[in-house]
């Protein structure tokens, strides 16, 4: 988790949150895509007042991984997604140096996300990525 809480931290205060600015994952998918030989689930969220700001690489677990930008009012959300071998495993929810955190496994995807919503707010976002995870046909290559 630390990985993921430093990463969150550096984009947002190094104004670095995007390397393809864009709403359409028509865009931000093949590009991530390109750049990491998965495809991860990259989708618009049905929360009222989300907006999806595009996606970047990042480097956790030993690797490079999809970081999947969303802003949700003023407060930035990451969501961090790369293939895994482990089981699928449901949801669990956390707090580090004043950031909500949520991760899961399913279907040989890891999930992260990260953001100082509160609580409500940061559950709407999770249950929503939660749905666009569980209904992604693509996945690793």
């Amino acid at each position: 988790m630390r990985d993921v809480v430093a990463s969150h931290v550096r984009a947002t205060l190094g104004q670095h949150l995007v390397d393809v600015a864009s709403s359409d994952r028509h865009t931000v998918k093949p590009w991530l895509s390109a750049r990491l030989g998965y495809s991860p689930p990259v989708a618009e969220l049905p929360v009222p007042g989300s907006v999806f700001l595009g996606g970047r690489v990042e480097y956790l677990d030993g690797r490079p991984v999809a970081a999947l930008v969303y802003r949700q009012g003023e407060h930035i959300v990451n969501a961090f997604v790369w293939p895994t071998n482990a089981a699928d495993a449901p949801t669990g929810y956390g707090f580090a140096r004043g950031f909500q955190t949520a991760h899961w496994s399913r279907a040989g995807m890891t999930h992260w996300v990260i953001s100082d919503l509160n609580r409500e707010a940061f559950g709407a976002i999770v249950r929503a990525l939660e749905t666009v995870a569980a209904t992604w046909p693509g996945g690793v290559r």
